[in-house]
C-alpha cells in the first residue's frame, strides 16, 4: 500500500467526545478515527421509537374504531330491517282491517236491505189484508158473505199489521 494524505470528512455530524488517532498517524481502511457523542443519535432514536409507538398506537385505535364503526352500523342495518318489517306488517294489518271494516259495511247495507225488503214486503200484506177486509165490510154489508167470512178477513189483517209492527 502506498502512503497517501487524503482529507477526511465525516457522514454524519456530532460533536466528537475522543479522537482515536494522532494527527499525521498512519490509519487502515476501516479503523477507527474517532468516536461522536451518541447521546444526540441516542435521543433520536429514542423520539424515533416514540414516534412509531404512537403511530402503532393510533393504527390499533384506528382499527378498534373500525370494528366499533363495523358493529353498530350493522345494528343499524338490523335495526332497519326489523323496523321495515314491522312498518310492512303494520301495513298490511290496516289493509286487513280496512278489508275487514268494508266487508262488515257490506254485510250491515245487505242487511239493511233486507230489512227494508221485508219491511215493503210486510207492507204490501198489511196493504193488501187492509183492503181485503175492506172489501169484505162492502161484501157484508151487501150481505154477499158471512159474518164468519168477514170476521177472518178482520182476524187476518190485525194479525199482519200486529207482525208487521
Amino acid at each position: 500500500m502506498k502512503n497517501t494524505i487524503a482529507p477526511v470528512s465525516a457522514k454524519v455530524a456530532g460533536q466528537i467526545v475522543e479522537l482515536v488517532v494522532d494527527d499525521n498517524q498512519s490509519v487502515k481502511e476501516g479503523q477507527l478515527l474517532a468516536r461522536i457523542d451518541p447521546r444526540d443519535y441516542k435521543v433520536k432514536v429514542e423520539q424515533a421509537r416514540a414516534a412509531v409507538a404512537i403511530a402503532q398506537s393510533r393504527y390499533r385505535a384506528a382499527g378498534e374504531r373500525i370494528t366499533l364503526d363495523r358493529a353498530r352500523a350493522h345494528g343499524q342495518l338490523t335495526q332497519a330491517r326489523a323496523s321495515a318489517l314491522s312498518a310492512e306488517s303494520s301495513r298490511h294489518s290496516a289493509r286487513d282491517a280496512v278489508a275487514s271494516s268494508r266487508a262488515v259495511v257490506a254485510s250491515r247495507r245487505a242487511a239493511v236491505m233486507s230489512v227494508k225488503s221485508e219491511l215493503d214486503r210486510a207492507r204490501a200484506l198489511a196493504e193488501r189484508a187492509a183492503g181485503d177486509y175492506r172489501r169484505a165490510r162492502e161484501l157484508f154489508g151487501k150481505e154477499l158473505i158471512s159474518r164468519q167470512e168477514l170476521e177472518h178477513a178482520g182476524v187476518s189483517a190485525m194479525s199482519i199489521e200486529d207482525t208487521s209492527l
